[in-house]
């Protein structure tokens, strides 16, 4: 017996949609802007505030370190990311400690790209392509 999707299911599908689309809009405001450690405006952002600002923006709020972000999200198989998911990186000597969160815009079967805050180039949108960012990459996980 197949169950039914319900109206409320559906609508809540919706909205997280809208929520997802709406954080990545407001993400894409902020390209551009400088990096500053522990910044959430326009005048210094960095990863972990540009994903909890975004999202605020959307009307979600989530954590606001990149470790909590993590722990927050379900995680998934790279082979199942969707726009919208969280990618989390270790850039620093532990490269198995999550210090750098980026949230995925667009998944193609030969690229994800997300957008995130980086202390060379600001809030920039980066390709799972580039050797540097594969070669951080951790895990991925979804909020909702």
């Amino acid at each position: 017996m197949e169950s039914e999707i319900t109206e409320e299911e559906i609508a809540e599908s919706t909205e997280s949609l809208t929520t997802i689309d709406s954080a990545i809009q407001y993400a894409m405001e902020y390209q551009g802007t400088r990096y500053r450690y522990g910044g959430s405006t326009n005048k210094g952002m960095d990863c972990s505030g540009l994903i909890n600002v975004s999202f605020d923006k959307a009307g979600e709020q989530v954590p606001r370190t990149s470790m909590s972000l993590f722990q927050a999200t379900q995680p998934i198989d790279i082979k199942e990311i969707q726009k919208g998911d969280l990618m989390f990186f270790a850039t620093g000597r532990d490269r198995k400690k999550i210090n750098h969160v980026a949230l995925v815009t667009e998944v193609t079967p030969a690229e994800i790209r997300f957008i995130h805050a980086t202390v060379s180039q600001g809030v920039t949108i980066s390709s799972l392509n580039e050797p540097y960012w594969l070669g951080k990459y951790l895990s991925s996980g979804r909020l909702f």
